[in-house]
């Protein structure tokens, strides 16, 4: 017993001389480790405000990257469009859209009344659309593309780009459009206007079609488009 006890006490004394032989910079750097360890980047921030119609699968998101900035309106199909056109056999024909045009201004005539009331005297400086949403506009859509296509001369050469003739037509039309017209309206009514419309995305052109004749393609339900388009507004 007296034995055991002495061995415990020469072990510990060991330890505790080894232990005080050890540089002091070795228990400075762990400290500095565990110090280095506790520290972590400064977030990110962002802030999204979501309003999901899913009987029409709509989704109106309102979106801003500072506490203090501006607001940025989304108007998307609940299922991204990207994601949809990796679906086999995907064609987005007159049956893509997702509601009527009254449908369609109604749901974001109401986005905005509850934006004003969960956030209100905040603004709102852009609006960005997928134009397959609205059955309306995107009829006028393909009508356009298809239009313009016929007329063309020769073969698709292949790559995800319609020709700028296609581009300009189809931007033409949706500017002018029915729909866009009365959202002008619409947003009036929120104290909004509309600027410099344009494209935040065209239209793609599915790549399974190179080699077709301009023509050929003119004569499919989508007119060929892989990815619909997304309209892009500044607002004031």
């Amino acid at each position: 017993m007296i034995r055991n006890t002495m061995n415990r006490w020469i072990t510990t004394a060991a330890c505790l001389l080894a232990l005080s032989s050890l540089p002091a910079s070795i228990f400075g750097q762990a400290e500095k480790s565990k110090a280095a360890s506790a520290q972590i980047a400064a977030p990110k921030y962002s802030e999204t405000i979501s309003y999901d119609w899913s009987a029409y699968r709509v989704i109106v998101e309102f979106h801003r990257l500072s506490p203090n900035a501006s607001w940025t309106v989304i108007i998307r199909d609940s299922w991204p469009a990207l994601d949809q056109s990796e679906e086999r056999g995907k064609t987005w024909g007159g049956a893509a859209s997702r509601c009527t045009r009254e449908q369609c201004l109604a749901v974001i005539d109401e986005a905005f009344k509850r934006f004003e009331t969960d956030k209100p005297g905040n603004r709102v400086t852009s609006l960005t659309m997928d134009m397959q949403i609205d059955g309306s506009l995107w009829g006028e859509v393909l009508g356009a593309a298809r239009e313009t296509l016929s007329g063309m001369r020769g073969r698709n050469p292949g790559g995800p780009f319609f020709p700028d003739e296609v581009i300009k037509n189809v931007l033409r039309v949706g500017e002018n459009s029915a729909t866009i017209e009365e959202l002008k309206a619409l947003l009036a009514g929120h104290h909004l206007a509309f600027k410099n419309f344009g494209f935040a995305q065209p239209p793609t052109l599915r790549g399974t079609l190179a080699g077709r004749r301009w023509s050929e393609i003119a004569r499919l339900p989508d007119a060929g488009i892989g990815v619909p388009p997304v309209i892009d507004v500044d607002l004031y």
